[in-house]
């Protein structure tokens, strides 16, 4: 019996960050959408939880290095973005919206970090989102 994945908001937050688009995002991006649509980044648990079970419902996949959103998942991702309100209620949006049905596990995909991989994707958020100032 496949098992089903229960989505907390921390998981809809994370999943809202990963771009919309052809090319995807890498880890620091992903880590500074997070901020920008939560005002806050997100731990190295937080982030691994929501791409984990992201990747297991099919939401995303990973390749070099890079996270797309998936066929099933853009839709739900859009309609989330296209209804009322600020970045603050996107998250609940996505929540109440994946709590509408069931997940259930597509794959067993599991994303590790390597050590300071998610250390050095904070920095490197960090460093990208200064210069911007410093210019």
């Amino acid at each position: 019996m496949k098992m089903s994945i229960e989505f907390c908001m921390d998981d809809c937050w994370v999943l809202l960050s990963i771009p919309n688009n052809p090319i995807g995002g890498l880890l620091h991006e992903i880590i500074g959408m997070s901020d920008a649509v939560n005002h806050a980044i997100p731990t190295e648990k937080e982030l691994l939880n929501g791409l984990n079970k992201g990747l297991q419902a099919g939401f995303i996949e990973l390749e070099k290095d890079r996270f797309y959103l998936t066929s099933i998942f853009k839709e739900i991702h859009t309609a989330t973005f296209d209804s009322k309100g600020g970045l603050f209620t996107k998250i609940e949006t996505l929540f109440k919206l994946l709590r509408q049905k069931k997940h259930i596990k597509q794959n067993e995909k599991f994303i590790k970090l390597a050590p300071n991989e998610y250390k050095s994707a904070c920095q490197k958020y960090s460093e990208e989102f200064m210069s911007t100032y410093e210019s």
